[in-house]
């Protein structure tokens, strides 16, 4: 991740990478409230948002983490929906506001995942499929989506490592 941070930092000058959770020091996996996370090779980072006018935010529009909502980027109209039944339990969150001022920064966050895709050390990335399709990585072998029972993967990315 280091690595990573870096050259998103050369590409997007001063791009800072949010981390989110990795796993506890007990190795107990699952890690709650996560359905992995406990072997020290799973991390979660935030995605990349801007305003509506196209300015960079530095960091994440709204800071409470899990709970509530965590700025995400819901499927427009007309894209793939994951689970058009909805989640379950956790699971299931509400959209961000319809009137919120802020949007996903596409291009930071498909540079992210390019460099980490691009990286030999990632095993997979989970990743909602609408986010995956839009930007323009659907299909790619590591991409993947974590499944209805698990935590929506449109405000952050979870990142495998092999060991």
């Amino acid at each position: 991740m280091i690595d990573t941070a870096r050259a998103l930092s050369e590409q997007h000058s001063g791009a800072v990478i949010h981390f989110m959770d990795a796993s506890g020091p007990d190795g107990v996996k699952p890690f709650q409230p996560h359905l992995s996370h406990g072997d020290g090779r799973q991390l979660d980072i935030a995605l990349f948002f801007e305003t509506l006018e196209g300015e960079q935010l530095v960091t994440p529009p709204d800071t409470s983490g899990y709970g509530g909502w965590w700025p995400s980027e819901p499927p427009r109209p007309g894209e793939r929906l994951a689970c058009p039944h909805g989640r379950s339990g956790p699971a299931d969150k509400p959209d961000p506001p319809v009137d919120r001022d802020w949007r996903l920064d596409e291009v930071r966050t498909r540079d992210l995942i390019q460099l980490l895709v691009d990286d030999p050390r990632v095993r997979r990335i989970l990743i909602e499929p609408h986010l995956e399709e839009r930007l323009g990585f659907w299909g790619h072998p590591k991409m993947r989506f974590a499944g209805c029972q698990a935590a929506r993967h449109d405000d952050h990315l979870h990142i495998d490592f092999y060991e």
